[in-house]
Order: structure tokens, then C-alpha cells, then sequence
């Protein structure tokens, strides 16, 4: 049920606690260049750096940030290689499936899926400076780095269609329905009802402190999940083991 995508090696510290420093569709584009070169075959730093042009130290926070978001990854000794989330991203069997993919990208570097978390349903500051105080006094960013983070997010953000005219943040996952169209299926923190349930009322109410989740199923059907608004990432893992377990 996360929306995380776990890449399958671990990438570093120092990516884990700070934010891309380019947007997910220079990433893309990127990683396609160099695949356009030489396959999907693992690649080194070096390697790369000559195809793009580039010294190593130039490509490294570009590698970086592919890391963040989940579409490459680096092998320890094999080199990097692109992801069952980049080939999601790049050879998709329905728009559904792309739309989540790239939503899911975004929302796996760490100090954005706090974000998310924190201010999905809600409008996030328009002034920018306050926009970069709330990176540096909520998510322990330096300020230099906070101004890059919060540019960056907003250009990804705009770009997935996930702030609307209000600047508050609806971030949607698509999921197909019986019809084949997209049916997206977010969480209001704070109202703890689908937006697109077209304010009916045959959602069950969720407690005080719970998250109530729309789950589309065929012929119009629906089921909701009911979490913690405090849920942890290990409590997501064991949600998805019980779903492998009805399966």
C-alpha cells in the first residue's frame, strides 16, 4: 500500500538526508541519453561522465538525485543501473501506470515524502522565502540547500500536476478502474475523504488520528483503508505483507 518504491540497493546517507538537486524529468532524460549510448547495461560514473560530457564531479549529484528518486541505483562494484521503476516510468502498459510511476518517483526522496505527508490536502506557503524557512526549520535543511530543495520541488510539482491554482498540494495516485480510464485516489489529511468521492456519503468515518484511503475496485466498487496518521514506514511494510498474504 506505500507508495514508496523501494530501489534494491540502499543509497547513501547523504542522499537519504537531503533533496534532489534536479527535477525528476532532467533525471529522466539524462538516464536515457546515456542508455542511448551504451544499453541498460550497468554503468560507472566515469562512463558516464564521458558521455555526457562532463567531469565526475559534475555527474555525481546528477547521479544523485537519479538515486533519490528511485530510478537508478548503485550497484557497489557493478557500477549504476536503471530501475524496475524507471522502466515503469519509460515503457508503461497504460497512462495510469506512468502518472503513478512519476508520482511515485517524486515522492521517494526522503525529505519530500515528508513533505507530502505533512501537507498533502493542504496549501503550502506561496511566498518562497517562507517556503524555504519551512525546508530548513521543519526538515533540519541548511538554508542554501533549502532554497535549491523547495525550486526544485515546486518545478517537479508543477510538472506532475500535483498544486493547483490554490498552491495546496493534491498529491494523486491514479489507479485504472474496470473502464480502463484513471481513477486517482488521494488522502486528505485533514478531511479523511477521497476528493474524488463526489461528496457522498457511503465512506465509512475513520477515527480521530486515522487516514482513510480510497482503493477503486472493478464495477464500481470501492474498499477503504483506515492507518495512523503517524504511520511508519515499517507499519506500510506489514500493511503490503498481510495484501501478499490475502493474495
Amino acid at each position: 500500500m506505500s507508495t514508496e518504491q523501494k530501489p534494491d540497493v540502499e543509497i547513501s546517507e547523504e542522499e537519504k538526508s537531503s533533496a534532489p538537486a534536479h527535477t525528476l524529468e532532467f533525471c529522466l532524460s539524462m538516464i536515457k541519453e546515456i542508455i542511448n549510448q551504451r544499453g541498460e547495461t550497468p554503468f560507472s560514473r566515469k562512463e558516464a561522465s564521458l558521455i555526457l560530457g562532463k567531469s565526475e564531479s559534475n555527474i555525481s549529484p546528477k547521479l544523485g538525485a537519479c538515486g533519490q528518486y528511485g530510478i537508478l541505483v548503485n550497484d557497489r562494484g557493478k557500477g549504476y543501473k536503471i530501475t524496475p521503476l524507471y522502466t515503469k516510468i519509460e515503457m508503461p502498459t497504460s497512462v495510469e501506470e506512468k502518472n503513478a510511476s512519476m508520482l511515485i518517483a517524486l515522492n521517494n526522496p526522503e525529505v519530500y515524502r515528508r513533505l507530502i505527508a505533512d501537507y498533502n490536502g493542504k496549501i503550502l506557503p506561496a511566498n518562497e522565502e517562507m517556503f524555504v524557512n519551512l525546508f530548513v526549520t521543519n526538515y533540519g535543511m541548511i538554508k542554501t540547500s533549502a532554497e535549491v530543495a523547495t525550486k526544485i520541488f515546486t518545478k517537479n510539482a508543477k510538472a506532475l500536476g500535483v498544486i493547483d491554482g490554490s498552491n495546496r498540494l493534491r498529491y494523486l495516485i491514479p489507479v485504472a478502474n474496470a473502464g480502463g480510464s484513471g481513477e486517482a485516489s488521494p488522502v486528505d489529511n485533514k478531511q479523511n475523504t477521497p476528493a474524488n468521492n463526489g461528496g457522498s456519503n457511503d465512506a465509512p468515518t475513520p477515527q480521530d488520528g486515522m487516514v482513510q484511503i480510497l482503493i477503486p475496485f472493478k464495477n464500481g466498487r470501492k474498499a477503504y483503508l483506515h492507518i495512523p496518521e503517524d504511520y511508519s514506514d515499517d507499519e506500510l511494510t506489514r500493511v503490503s505483507k498481510f495484501v501478499d498474504a490475502l493474495k
